[in-house]
């Protein structure tokens, strides 16, 4: 968020690129509660376009600011 210019009342995309059977497991069971406590509109398996990605030991991450309009 601090990286991107957010405020920790923004809302978000989130999209989250694992090969890792247990991580996307667990971001399914647990997708409500991730939106939630992060302000995310959607979460994704899927790389999001023109956003530059954090390599974690999980796989990579990738986080976009949602405009208001």
């Amino acid at each position: 968020r601090k990286e991107i210019a957010c405020d920790y009342t923004d809302r978000i995309e989130v999209a989250i690129v694992s090969d890792q059977d247990d991580v996307n497991t667990a971001i399914e069971e647990h997708r409500n509660t991730i939106c939630t406590e992060t302000l995310a509109i959607a979460i994704d398996n899927k790389p999001l376009a023109d956003v530059e990605a954090v390599q974690t030991d999980s796989g990579k991450i990738f986080v976009r600011k949602v405009t208001q309009s």
